[in-house]
């Protein structure tokens, strides 16, 4: 999911900062669609909304956590609302739901269609994402859902991804940070660490 921009984006410039007339920072430049090397007033930026949520889990984890409430999506198209007799031509529509999961629990079924998300509306498969996507466990999605002729609201809790990280993180002795099976020594990198370490350096985002 980016922000499409025909700001000058260089080979290079990716990591910096896409800010707007305000000099508010609303993304960072990741990657331009060029034939000649150069700018060709076309370039991709991730959501400073999306980085906001990443960046303490990179720091902490070394990988973002990925919510999920435990369905699959799809976005609906004319020619989808037209063969399943759909009243609406666009928006998300429940493919499938994890028996067991978030969602199963809180009612969501195949084919229910998915109106808004915590009062914004869903008007295809990215700006769900986006909203699930900037959530982490524990929190809850207020879906308003259509279902046939009914309207209905769900709330439905999210869940963390599992990663294999999080089993690393489980080996770490809590008293010495060491992963003893491997003899790895864990250390969060901050600036306590990087004064003791002279050989590690921060940089900013």
């Amino acid at each position: 999911m980016f922000i499409q921009t025909d700001a000058p984006v260089n080979p290079g410039n990716s990591g910096g900062p896409l800010v707007n007339v305000d000099g508010e920072l609303v993304g960072i430049n990741t990657f331009i669609v060029t034939e000649s090397g150069g700018s060709q007033g076309l370039g991709f930026a991730i959501p400073s909304t999306i980085v906001a949520v990443a960046y303490p889990h990179l720091k902490k984890y070394g990988y973002a956590h990925r919510g999920a409430i435990g369905v699959d999506l799809q976005s609906i198209t004319p020619e989808l609302a037209e063969g399943l007799k759909l009243s609406r031509r666009r928006g998300v529509i429940v493919s499938d739901v994890l028996p067991g999961g978030p969602a199963d629990a809180a009612g969501v079924r195949v084919a229910d269609i998915v109106l808004s998300v915590n009062g914004k509306l869903i008007d295809g498969l990215p700006s769900f994402l986006l909203e699930l996507y900037t959530r982490v466990g524990g929190e809850q999605l207020k879906l308003a859902m259509l279902r046939g002729a009914d309207r209905l609201v769900l709330d439905v809790p999210v869940i963390d991804v599992p990663n294999e990280m999080d089993q690393l993180a489980d080996l770490v002795h809590p008293d010495t940070d060491i992963i003893e099976e491997l003899g790895v020594l864990g250390l969060e990198i901050d600036e306590r660490v990087s004064s003791l370490l002279p050989h590690v350096r921060m940089a900013p985002a």
